[in-house]
């Protein structure tokens, strides 16, 4: 995983950055990599008797399961410039801001 300079990288999530449908131009279980020179988030929802395996940097850092009466539940995770990520399961949305 990159090296992440907390006193700078966290200062820049959101700054000049908006929140963006991603979900036509996402595919699950493709692994994806930051290249905006600054922190992103990514935030993934859920349907009602889905699941959903969330990785950063290769390693698998969120799962979610719901059950039929439950409802639309979403994962949000932060994901450091220049690291990996992707979503495997069944999702609804997909927004990041960048």
């Amino acid at each position: 995983m990159a090296q992440v300079d907390l006193a700078t990288d966290v200062q820049q999530l959101g700054v000049g950055q908006t929140w963006k449908d991603m979900a036509a131009s996402r595919s699950l279980g493709t692994v994806y990599t930051n290249t905006t020179g600054k922190p992103i988030q990514v935030v993934v929802t859920c349907a009602a008797s889905n699941a959903l395996t969330f990785s950063i940097g290769g390693a698998v850092v969120a799962q979610a399961t719901y059950g039929s009466s439950s409802p639309a539940n979403s994962v949000s995770l932060i994901i450091p410039n220049g690291v990996t990520y992707s979503v495997a399961g069944s999702i609804s949305k997909w927004w990041e801001l960048r």
